[in-house]
């Protein structure tokens, strides 16, 4: 079954698949669910939303360390590049207005992280 939506394939856009070096961006575990909410935020958001971060297996750098299994290894987060922290918040909002389920979120410098893990309840942080 191929996963994708109108603006978001992980066979065109690698960086919805693993980066680690052992995948080299051949392995993409998102969730069509989550590709669906992603692409209702980029509908209401309006603009073009370029992933920095989708699926991570256990062996990415960024989840090796975890003692449980990150949202990104679950399939169900991504990381959306931006600009400045105005940039950010049009995003998360956008978010919250696409009514998804949004169950976290983050910024740090560039980049804003979205949630949809809803076995952790909502939270908010930063980088």
């Amino acid at each position: 079954m191929k996963i994708e939506t109108k603006n978001f394939n992980p066979e065109s856009d690698k960086m919805l698949n693993c980066s680690c070096e052992k995948c080299a961006g051949k392995i993409c575990k998102i969730t069509q669910d989550t590709l669906n909410k992603v692409q209702k935020i980029r509908d209401v958001y309006g603009h073009p939303l370029i992933v920095t971060s989708g699926y991570r297996c256990k062996n990415h750098p960024a989840e090796a360390g975890k003692s449980s299994e990150g949202s990104h290894q679950k399939g169900v987060a991504v990381d959306f590049k931006c600009l400045n922290g105005y940039d950010a918040a049009r995003i998360i909002r956008a978010a919250f207005d696409a009514d998804v389920g949004l169950c976290g979120f983050a910024y740090g410098p560039g980049f804003v992280h979205l949630d949809f893990d809803d076995e952790k309840g909502f939270r908010t942080w930063r980088y």
